[in-house]
């Protein structure tokens, strides 16, 4: 029996998942939050399941589209936003901060980040981060689209997706590559998208009924490891499957026709993208005003900035996500179903095509 594409879980899910992000970032900023908190890592869970819902999303929504029209679609929906927010923090930000001593960005990685290759940043010369430090999941992102679009060429996106992901990840331990796009493009995190890929397929033929128990069982293991190891250490496979349970989980209980309507949750999960990019930089904004006026407390500080955050990415959705998407789908030629990459509304209706 064909299975819809309007899938609600998911597009609540995508909520949560941007949520936590933000959650992460703020405890980790704010001064005085209690070190189990503060110390947690519900921002790479987040990510985690952002990338098992992308893989379902191309594989239900894009799998007999032609790839150049799958290529603009994406260009169409992810770059305008991802470059605006980067050009907006290297101006405005970054360059307030040199005067405190920070270093500066050079204008060769200003363009490694505004084109997703992976690079070692300059203020954290350890980590593989663009600019805009929530871009680096775009950069894995991106070679999950490249993969998906060649597939697509070749009339079997599963197979070359999932050949070639596979194959770099087993390449990966055996290279021991430093050198930061051998990292990005070699990680085990790419396994995620495949198994987003995997859902799908279970969905359309079953509507993955009879997994509903997955759903408790990986919540517990994302909080669990959350809340367990700092930076994820040798938890990181343990939440992964986690999420990957979670997203089960979710898709089981609408397959039986269990739904969760929410008005509120529909608008957070379509505002996802602007809230997941846009966040950071409302977060410096909010912080510098508290040093002149801070609240008291650091729960009310936390609860606060959190609500700042994920009030100035719904505004960020509306006035500048969508209208730029509309437009780079015009000048590229992405098609009159652009309009479908918005994955909700605030009626509680979603269509998660093309959505990240």
């Amino acid at each position: 029996m064909p299975r819809p594409t309007t899938v609600l879980h998911l597009q609540h899910l995508r909520g949560i998942a941007a949520l936590m992000v933000v959650v992460h970032h703020v405890v980790r900023e704010q001064p005085g939050v209690p070190a189990w908190l503060a110390d947690s890592d519900l921002g790479r869970a987040g990510v985690l399941i952002f990338f098992v819902i992308s893989g379902f999303v191309m594989m239900h929504t894009a799998s007999d589209e032609p790839a150049g029209r799958f290529v603009a679609r994406r260009i169409a929906r992810v770059v305008p936003l991802y470059w605006a927010m980067t050009l907006v923090y290297y101006v405005v930000i970054l360059r307030r901060d040199i005067g405190q001593g920070a270093a500066l960005a050079s204008v060769d990685e200003l363009l490694l980040s505004l084109f997703f290759v992976p690079h070692y940043h300059t203020g954290v010369p350890d980590r593989i981060w663009p600019i805009l430090v929530p871009g680096w999941t775009l950069n894995h992102e991106m070679v999950f689209y490249g993969l998906f679009a060649a597939g697509l060429a070749l009339g079997r996106p599963r197979l070359v997706a999932g050949t070639v992901i596979l194959s770099l990840c087993v390449a990966g331990p055996l290279l021991r590559s430093d050198v930061a796009v051998l990292v990005t493009w070699t990680s085990p995190l790419m396994l995620l998208f495949l198994a987003g890929m995997g859902l799908s397929r279970l969905w359309d033929r079953s509507g993955c009924r009879g997994l509903q128990l997955l759903l408790p069982v990986g919540a517990g293991l994302v909080v669990a490891t959350s809340f367990g190891v700092p930076g994820g250490g040798s938890t990181g496979p343990v939440m992964a499957v986690g999420a990957v349970a979670v997203v089960a989980g979710a898709l089981a209980f609408e397959g039986e026709g269990r739904v969760w309507r929410s008005r509120s949750a529909a608008l957070v999960g379509d505002a996802s993208y602007s809230i997941y990019l846009a966040h950071t930089i409302v977060l410096i904004l909010v912080l510098k005003v508290f040093e002149i006026l801070p609240p008291t407390g650091w729960a009310a500080a936390m609860s606060i900035t959190c609500v700042l955050c994920v009030a100035g990415g719904i505004g960020c959705h509306f006035r500048i996500e969508r209208p730029l998407s509309r437009a780079a789908g015009r000048l590229i030629g992405a098609g009159p179903g652009i309009r479908q990459f918005r994955i909700g509304t605030v009626s509680g209706q979603s269509d998660i095509v093309g959505r990240r």
